[in-house]
This record gives structure tokens, C-alpha cells and sequence, in this order.
């Protein structure tokens, strides 16, 4: 079952899936905008099959990597809504700190930046009890509240969001975030680090008008 359709650098795209409990990754070969774009495109809650094998090596956290085959990937169905909710939100956490550690460091814009070659994923289910999402630059940012900790200025990388570009300000009252780490990324005078990003915003209990789904 999808869970993550993202942007990356030019026409690259990160495609993220659940296949029972575990989490993982169609990292090589990389998926292109082009392609995904052939097959109809997908979006979290499509079910597909295709053939996936774990990478036998990878740097941590990206524990998720693997290979896989673009012509056996068959799209089978779509998960109700409500049940992709249910089956996500069932194995959310409470905060970014429970799904990633503490940051390393911030960035000058304050997106928190986490140390490479440790942790054991980099792909995760949070709960939060605000966020606010916003259009910043050619981006979009997300601030939001968790059990722990106010995140702010974190770069939303939702593929179709992207692509579509909402115009007003979405406050939601409680949402679910799908989150994961980048690769490793040198910016300015710091260190390269994996930063923290926002992949897809559910379930969001809007203050304002605005879609994010």
C-alpha cells in the first residue's frame, strides 16, 4: 500500500510503501516524474504488486531501500479512505523525537537537521495537535505541534501538493503527518545532515478553508 509519493531533486520522485507492517522504499532504480506519470500515477492508499527486494547495502537510517522492477509494478485497487487513516493512525507516534531522536542541529530557517549513519528508519507516522501549511518561496512549509515539541519552516514534499501549489493558508486542528529524513544534504557552513521533511498531511481537521489531500 502506498503511503509516500514525493518530490526530489529535477525530475526525480521518492515512492514509499507498507507491505504488512514494514515499511519500503523503491530506491533503485530511482522513480522519475515521467514515468510515474506513464502508468496514471500513484497516491497514497493505491495497492500494488510488483517485485521489491530489500538493498544489501544502504546508508542508515534509510533502512527502508530497495530494488525493484518498474515493468512488474501493477496497480490493484485503492484503500477506502477512512481505512487508510485507520491502518496509518493504528501505528502513529506521538512526536518526531519518538520516531527520529533528537536533532543534531537547526537550520538558519530552523528545520531540524539529523546526524547520518545512525537509526533505523527514516519514515514515520506522527500525530499532531495543530499545523499550520503554508506557501514559502517556490515551496511549501508546514509548522505543527506534537507531544514533545513546535516544528517550524519544515519543507512539505508531497508530490501532488507540490504540483498543485494551494494559494491560501491551511490551519488544521489535529492532523497526521506522514515524515521522513532526506539524504544527507550539506547546506551552507554545516555539516551534512538529513533533514526533516513532511511527506503527506491526512486526516486534517481544518480551522480554514484549503485541501491538502
Amino acid at each position: 500500500m502506498i503511503t509516500d509519493v514525493t518530490r526530489m531533486s529535477g525530475d526525480k520522485v521518492c515512492i514509499a510503501a507498507l507491505t504488512g507492517r514494514r515499511a519500503i522504499r523503491l530506491s533503485e532504480p530511482t522513480p522519475r516524474e515521467g514515468w510515474l506519470d506513464s502508468i496514471g500515477g500513484l497516491a497514497p492508499g493505491d495497492v500494488i504488486n510488483l517485485n521489491w527486494r530489500p538493498a544489501r547495502r544502504y546508508r542508515r537510517p534509510h533502512g527502508e531501500d530497495g530494488t525493484w522492477n518498474p515493468s512488474t509494478l501493477v496497480k490493484t485497487r485503492t484503500v477506502l479512505t477512512q481505512n487508510f487513516f485507520e491502518r496509518l493512525g493504528a501505528g502513529a507516534l506521538r512526536s518526531i523525537v519518538d520516531a527520529f531522536g533528537h536533532p543534531w542541529f537547526y537550520s538558519e530557517r530552523g528545520n531540524p537537521a539529523f546526524k547520518p549513519d545512525r537509526g533505523s528508519r527514516s519514515l514515520a507516522t506522527v500525530k499532531v495537535h495543530f499545523a499550520t501549511v503554508y506557501r514559502h518561496g517556490d515551496g511549501i512549509r508546514v509548522d505543527f505541534t506534537d507531544d514533545k515539541t513546535t516544528w517550524t519552516m519544515v519543507p512539505v514534499e508531497d508530490l501532488a501538493l507540490r504540483r498543485r501549489r494551494p494559494a491560501d493558508e491551511l490551519n488544521c486542528s489535529e492532523a497526521i503527518l506522514r515524515v521522513g529524513l532526506g539524504r544527507p544534504f550539506q547546506a551552507n557552513d554545516k555539516p551534512a545532515a538529513c533533514y526533516l521533511q513532511v511527506n503527506h498531511i491526512l486526516e486534517c481537521g481544518e480551522e480554514s478553508k484549503g485541501v491538502v489531500q
